[in-house]
Order: C-alpha cells, then sequence, then structure tokens
C-alpha cells in the first residue's frame, strides 16, 4: 500500500533534504534566540567607607568586549593576552563608563585597577574616589553600544544598608542613583526582561 504524502505520493530526495533543512534551521534559529534573547552586562559596586571608594567590577562578554576593543582601536587585540591589552581595554573603558557628580557636568575620575579573563566573560576593575557616598552618583555605562545590538548594562550600587540598580540603554544612558534601605538583590535572568527599569 502506498502512503500519500503533502508533497504526493513520492517525494524525491531532493524535497526531504529541503524539509530537512527548513527544519534544522528552524530549530537551530529558535534555540539561538532562547539562549541569547538579548546582551547583557552586568556591574558590581560597593562602596567602601574606609577608604571612602566605589570598588567596580563590570562582567562582560568576552568576546563581545575583544571586537569592541579592536574597532575602537583599530589594533588587533587579543583580550585574553592581558599585559599587552591592559592599555587599550583601559582606553576603552575610560571613554565608555563615566560617572558624574550631583548636578555637575565635569566627569569624575577613576582608577584602573586591571581585568582579568576566562573563556566567557571578561571582569574590569576599577575605583571611583567618593568621599560623600553614593547617594548623588549619576552614571553612564556605554560598554558595547553600537557594537552589540541590544546591548542593554546594569550596574548594582551597594553603600552599607542601601542599594540601587541602574539600567543603561541607548536611549536612556545616563541614569542617577536612588539609593533605597536593604541589600542589594543579585541580577537574575527574570529581572533582565527587556521592560524591565
Amino acid at each position: 500500500m502506498m502512503r500519500s504524502t503533502l508533497f504526493g505520493s513520492h517525494p524525491s530526495a531532493c524535497t526531504r533534504r529541503m524539509i530537512l533543512f527548513a527544519i534544522s534551521a528552524a530549530l537551530l534559529v529558535s534555540h539561538s534566540a532562547a539562549a541569547h534573547p538579548f546582551h547583557v552586562s552586568t556591574a558590581e559596586a560597593n562602596w567602601n567607607p574606609e577608604s571612602k571608594m566605589l570598588e567596580v567590577a563590570v562582567k562582560l562578554d568576552v568576546l563581545d568586549l575583544q571586537n569592541a576593543v579592536r574597532r575602537s582601536s583599530q589594533q588587533k587585540v587579543h583580550i585574553t593576552d592581558v599585559k599587552a591589552s591592559d592599555a587599550l581595554v583601559q582606553e576603552y573603558v575610560q571613554s565608555r563608563l563615566q560617572f558624574r557628580f550631583g548636578d555637575k557636568k565635569e566627569l569624575l575620575e577613576w582608577t584602573w585597577v586591571g581585568y582579568e579573563v576566562d573563556l566567557k566573560s571578561a571582569w574590569l576593575y576599577l575605583e571611583l574616589p567618593l568621599p560623600k557616598g553614593a547617594a548623588e552618583l549619576k552614571i553612564s555605562n556605554t560598554l558595547l553600544f553600537g557594537d552589540v545590538f541590544g546591548q542593554v548594562n546594569y550596574m548594582t550600587i551597594q553603600q552599607a544598608d542601601q542599594h540601587a540598580t541602574v539600567r543603561c540603554t541607548v536611549k536612556d544612558k545616563w541614569q542617577d542613583v536612588q539609593l533605597q534601605a536593604g541589600k542589594a538583590k543579585p541580577i537574575t535572568l527574570d529581572s533582565l526582561q527587556p521592560n524591565h527599569k
């Protein structure tokens, strides 16, 4: 008994290959979309009351950072070679991670501590002198903007028993730190919804 299919009684080998290719492509696209629905960096900033410094650690995708530094410096950079790349990474970060205090327009100067990488992530470290704390701080984190489509950058600031989380996007680059009582909650995938503010 001959079975009838959508393509007639006997689909050709070419038709079967096209169907398999279409199914495989659809599965691959849906898997990629689920794995990376948007691009996010996270950062933690803790105010140290003894040193009066805001100690900042930023986590980025290592390949995204490498490509951004290459475009910015127009040099073939290998992020894994920390000694050779440190100055170029610092220059890139300095142009993209900025702080102001209160209503002042002048940018605050921060000190580069360095960076380290693993297979997937790059951790960037810096310190910002803040004698009065982070209460009136304004942050602009445009790391990877223009290099990675849909990039969103989060930073959680902790000062004693107060915290704030800011979200920098291409449309909203400068954010005010609005401290609230309590310890900061860790940033999770659930809290990183595209409409989360």
